[in-house]
């Protein structure tokens, strides 16, 4: 006997979902796994939502999870599956398809305990990714980019635990530093040999962060501490420069915030009136809405019931300028930053100007627009009126980022001085590994045409000894602006003769006056 075998309805119970902006542009789409179909959703005008893709994969998705690599324009699927292999998919839309970009092996198929595909996580900035199994096993794939700017992955990184239960996975947002995973985990070694059943009483849930060493291309377990053992799910909290960093853990009837070197900080989930009082609530479901200036969490409990939750925190948030009115003794903020900094060392240059360094080793200048000082003055509100209409809570102003320039160390210190009698006021800065540096402002458009064509030559016949790109160096994070590297142009001394002379030749000058030109700016200092 041979039988035809044909679906007539799709299965509709979703089991994972995860959504971001797959079609490129501004829209945010939704994939849904659906069993064994994965479905491509993006709600219309109507709020409605509708099937862009439905695609049978022919086995068991068990989790899903969308990353987007630095400066790309669309996001990328991770799908854990039955299969043994973790997959990553682009959606193609001309094609109206997915296609697969990366297909790596681990295992074996099938949903086993110790075989990973269960969970899965990204570092928020989109350089790793952990898919972990229900027991024992973690593994970590780096991701990047090649020289044709397609994705690659490496070789997986073991994250393995013998004897430990995971509950939940969540990348940490860290900024740029090391990529940090967090999971819930359970110890199970000293109840699998009481056979009294004491030891299985008192086991402790406990969260441990993994952090991924980019540089010894090696995972370590990086911090671990008890928690509540309700606890089942992880909320990655924006970090960096837009929050504080950190993990939500869901527990039941409680969400808590958690994060190294921090007190817990716990709200309970509210019930509803008619619950039994020996029932729990437990988050099944969540989502995180981000933008510049706020963010906040959506929460699902396993009733439906759905909670907004906001997290209030105190940052270091670039400059804000505050107007103040004494009638009222209250400070509006009428212009402050585009870009939220964590600020380690700040400065008032002038009347419109501050200078700034923050904790990944920048030192920046900003200005207010001009004529907003006058507006403000002129305005008999002080701001306020303006103030209010600010957009998310930001200020109705933003400051002019003048000077930008990444110094490769972290700022400490900086002090307006003049190092010798006569000489030009600068900017020194201290870092914290002990460097002392000066920013010079020219006085002339010729010095700066002049070191502007210095500094350009020697990028391209003098590039770094260890293969660096210098422009891309002293643009890290930020691009460089209107800063001339002296640390380069000191090193046209230590050139061959004859690169000298062609470097010279290049800038109508001779060695000699280049070298002229270096000793006088450099006496300008100290």
């Amino acid at each position: 006997m041979f039988l035809y075998s044909l679906t007539l309805q799709q299965a509709t119970g979703v089991v994972c979902a995860t959504y971001g902006n797959f079609l490129g542009g501004k829209t945010q789409e939704i994939v849904v796994a659906r069993g064994k179909v994965l479905d491509l959703l993006r709600p219309d005008d109507n709020g409605k939502l509708q099937t862009i893709l439905s695609v049978e994969v022919f086995g068991a998705i068990r989790s899903l999870v969308q990353f987007r690599l630095t400066g790309s324009q669309k996001d990328y699927i991770v799908v854990g599956s039955d299969s043994g292999r973790i997959v990553i998919l682009e959606y193609n839309k001309e094609k109206n398809m997915f296609e697969k970009v990366h297909q790596e092996t681990f295992g074996k198929s099938g949903c086993r305990r110790i075989v990973p595909g269960q969970y899965l996580a990204v570092d928020p900035k989109g350089r790793a990714v952990m898919i972990g199994a229900c027991e024992k096993q973690k593994l970590v794939y780096v991701l990047n980019r090649d020289n044709a700017a397609r994705l690659t992955i490496s070789s997986p990184l073991e994250a393995h635990k013998s004897h430990t239960i995971v509950y939940s996975i969540a990348g940490v947002d860290c900024g740029f530093d090391n990529p940090v995973f967090a999971a819930i985990e359970l110890d199970y070694s000293e109840a699998d040999q009481d056979s009294t059943g004491q030891a299985a009483n008192e086991a402790q849930k406990h969260l441990t962060f993994y952090e991924l060493d980019l540089g010894l291309n090696h995972v370590a377990r990086k911090w671990s501490g008890p928690i509540d053992n309700g606890a089942n799910l992880l909320v990655t909290v924006p970090g960096g420069g837009d929050g504080p960093s950190g993990v939500l853990v869901c527990a039941e009837n409680f969400v808590i915030y958690k994060n190294q070197g921090h007190p817990d900080v716990r709200a309970v989930i509210p019930r509803r009136a008619d619950l039994p009082a020996e029932r729990g609530v437990l988050i099944v479901s969540t989502a995180t809405h981000k933008q510049k200036a706020m963010f906040f969490f959506l929460l699902q409990t396993e009733y439906g019931d759905i909670f907004k939750v906001t997290l209030e925190h105190e940052n270091d948030r670039s400059f804000h300028y505050v107007k103040y009115r004494r009638d009222e003794n209250q400070l509006y903020i009428f212009s402050d930053d585009c870009v939220p900094r964590w600020l380690t060392s700040s400065i008032h240059i002038d009347f419109d100007t501050m200078a700034g360094a923050d904790k990944f080793g920048n030192v920046y200048f900003v200005r207010l627009p001009r004529d907003v000082s006058e507006e403000i003055e002129d305005d008999p509100t002080g701001g306020r009126i303006r103030w209010e209409q600010g957009k998310l809570n930001g200020a109705p102003n933003k400051v002019e980022e003048i000077i930008q320039f990444h110094i490769g160390d972290v700022v400490t210190s900086l002090q307006k001085a003049s190092l010798i009698p006569g000489g030009g006021e600068c900017l020194i800065y201290g870092t914290v590994m002990g460097s002392i540096g000066a920013l010079l402002p020219f006085t002339s458009r010729e010095d700066v045409d002049f070191f502007s064509h210095l500094e350009m030559h020697l990028r391209q016949e003098h590039p770094p000894l260890c293969g660096r790109d210098h422009m891309a160096y002293r643009s890290s994070y930020f691009p460089v602006k209107d800063v001339i590297d002296g640390d380069l142009c000191e090193q046209f001394p230590t050139l061959p003769p004859d690169l000298q002379r062609k470097i010279a030749e290049e800038l109508d000058r001779s060695p000699g006056e280049i070298l002229k030109k270096l000793e006088d700016i450099r006496n300008k200092i100290i």
